[in-house]
């Protein structure tokens, strides 16, 4: 991490400062800084109503589908959806015209605090898949719908994610890389992130695709036992990257504000160092302890050979 190498004196990468970026940034989005954030941008960006975009939501403005949630539902807000309707507006407009119009209305869409659908879906078998989910597994419908949409804070969490991932796969640090992508799993899922998500996802089936044979000459049980403990490996390097950011969000959560923000970023700094400084102190008492038994039975196997054998 790049505030850590400061603390250590070195001088810090650019792989240390876009992890710690990423994961920071991350993080902050599972909390209620998002909402503010979500509505900074709308302040700032979002435009007037236009025949184009009165042209998105013409289902609806005719039929209330879907109250705040219209736009998963009325088919004017997703990609392929909006630019039908953009098309469709006007009958003499220019295809330059239009393609301005789409990018100028998506963003305006895009910087609201409900953001835009991933894709359009009947409003009948999403509220269904909604309640199974409910029931079955306690996931709210707010979360489901949220992690279907996205907003601009959202694509900015996914960018950042993502250019830290790549900068990632340059490097030789397997460890490092499975432990932001654990980190960026426990935030993209309390944030329901579909962008990052999305991005940890790919970068997980890309470290599995390229993941080396344990052992190549091992076969039957030795090898599967070989790749098992890489497995458990990687798994444990996940868990300890998603144990970084779980308590990153907590301590934003709790404190709040500008303060939480600050403090989540000193949390996300302490618990990695605190748990280097564990990891080292029981390396080194194991080392110890093995040079013990180590000195112990050489000297038990020198006093054997020395003592001279009684006579038969």
């Amino acid at each position: 991490m790049a505030i850590f190498n400061w603390l250590t004196g070195s001088r810090p990468s650019l792989r240390d400062v876009s992890d710690w970026t990423a994961s920071v940034y991350n993080a902050a989005l599972a909390t209620p800084l998002a909402q503010n954030l979500d509505a900074l941008m709308k302040a700032k960006f979002e435009g007037a109503a236009s025949v184009y975009s009165k042209a998105m939501d013409a289902e609806y403005l005719r039929t209330h589908i879907g109250g705040g949630w219209h736009r998963l539902y009325d088919g004017g807000h997703d990609p392929f959806g909006a630019w039908r309707a953009i098309r469709g507006a006007l009958p003499n407009d220019s295809t330059a015209e239009e393609i301005l119009a789409f990018f100028r209305e998506y963003w305006h869409d895009l910087v609201t605090t409900r953001g835009m659908p991933v894709a359009t879906f009947d409003k009948a078998w999403l509220d269904s898949v909604c309640a199974r989910l409910a029931d079955n597994l306690g996931v709210t419908s707010a979360w489901v719908k949220d992690m279907l949409t996205f907003t601009s804070t959202e694509v900015g969490g996914g960018i950042a994610a993502l250019a830290a991932l790549l900068i990632n796969l340059k490097s030789r640090d397997p460890e490092r890389y499975l432990q932001l992508c654990g980190s960026l799993g426990v935030s993209a899922l309390a944030a329901a992130n579909p962008i990052t998500a999305t991005v940890m996802i790919s970068a997980l089936l890309l470290a599995a695709s390229h993941l080396p044979n344990p052992d190549q000459q091992a076969t039957g049980w030795r090898k599967a036992i070989a790749i098992s403990k890489h497995a458990g490996r990687r798994s444990g390097l996940i868990v300890k990257g998603a144990t970084f950011s779980l308590a990153t969000i907590l301590t934003m959560t709790l404190v709040g504000g500008s303060i939480g923000l600050a403090a989540g970023a000193a949390v996300s700094i302490a618990v990695p160092l605190t748990w280097i400084s564990i990891e080292r102190r029981l390396k080194r008492r194991m080392a110890l302890q093995c040079a013990q038994v180590l000195v112990t039975e050489v000297t038990r196997a020198r006093y054997a050979l020395a003592a001279p054998s009684r006579p038969t």
